[in-house]
């Protein structure tokens, strides 16, 4: 049985972003979605694992999906909208995308934005804003004398993110720090022969 499910029938079943499948929907329809995604402000502390997982979808399926990558990048907008809302707030400079327990989940938004600037869908502005964003995160973030360095799910939770950035932003001098922290991580987990 294959269930459609139209633009009005969404509302009836509040129905939650990403759906499993986007190709019934015109263009139109994608770009509604898209901005009414960016406008709800999705959750991006601790969690929005759903986004990973759609963009992990579209890549699976051969980056065919186009409509996919319209929602993912409204989801990734309210992100940076969400920051401009601070900096007209005059709390710029403490928006932070990894604080503490809140970081589980940022390796996925990372992947969201580098998927969409390889695919040109940021402006330059737009990926300024993020390096800077994932910049100033790091540093509010990690206190090395303060951290956790223990066998168990909280410090890998909470590095997935710096993980993947390194890749993403080799350059970054705070993520260069960091990586020595997540040798130690590393080196953590393999002394006791977890690996």
């Amino acid at each position: 049985m294959l269930v459609v499910v139209t633009g009005s029938a969404q509302e009836g079943f509040k129905l939650k972003h990403p759906y499993p499948d986007y190709s019934v929907f015109s263009d139109f329809e994608i770009t509604a979605m898209a901005n009414r995604i960016r406008s709800s402000n999705p959750q991006i502390h601790r969690g929005g694992w759903e986004w990973d997982r759609l963009l992990r979808r579209y890549i699976d399926k051969g980056r065919n999906e186009t409509a996919a990558l319209e929602i993912l990048r409204g989801y990734f907008m309210s992100i940076l909208d969400r920051y401009d809302a601070a900096v007209s707030e005059g709390k710029g400079d403490e928006f932070n995308l990894l604080p503490g327990h809140k970081a589980w989940g940022a390796a996925g938004r990372v992947r969201v934005y580098e998927e969409l600037a390889r695919q040109g869908m940021l402006s330059e502005i737009e990926k300024a804003k993020f390096h800077h964003i994932f910049k100033q995160s790091m540093a509010l973030s990690y206190d090395y004398n303060m951290l956790e360095r223990s066998v168990n799910n909280r410090p890998y939770g909470m590095n997935g993110g710096p993980a993947v950035a390194l890749k993403v932003f080799p350059d970054m001098p705070e993520l260069k720090k960091h990586r020595r922290w997540l040798d130690v991580l590393w080196r953590e987990l393999t002394e006791y022969g977890d690996t």
